[in-house]
């Protein structure tokens, strides 16, 4: 739904904060007691000149948190084992 909102051209805050309050959410949005909320999604028109949404915080490098591991799949395997038995593909 926040993908296909954006097409849009609204903007989406997807909250899992209503799942620690589902009896006042149930309330306020006049869901059946049958049903239990454990997510939400704001929706809207962004407006990009209010000063919330030039705020930035620094951030540490992907890199100094992340070790990226390739796992090799079966059709590579095949791959690389064809190629090493056969010079003339690349």
């Amino acid at each position: 739904m926040a993908l296909a909102a954006q097409e849009y051209g609204l903007g989406t805050c997807i909250l899992g904060e209503v799942a620690a309050f589902p009896e006042d959410v149930k309330r306020i949005a006049n869901i059946p007691e049958s049903k239990r909320p454990v997510i939400a999604i704001a929706i809207g028109y962004p407006d990009w000149e209010h000063p919330y949404n030039s705020f930035r915080t620094d951030r540490e490098p992907i890199e100094k948190l992340v070790t990226w591991r390739r796992i090799v799949g079966e059709r590579e395997k095949q791959w690389r084992k064809l190629k090493g038995s056969n010079k003339n593909v690349e």
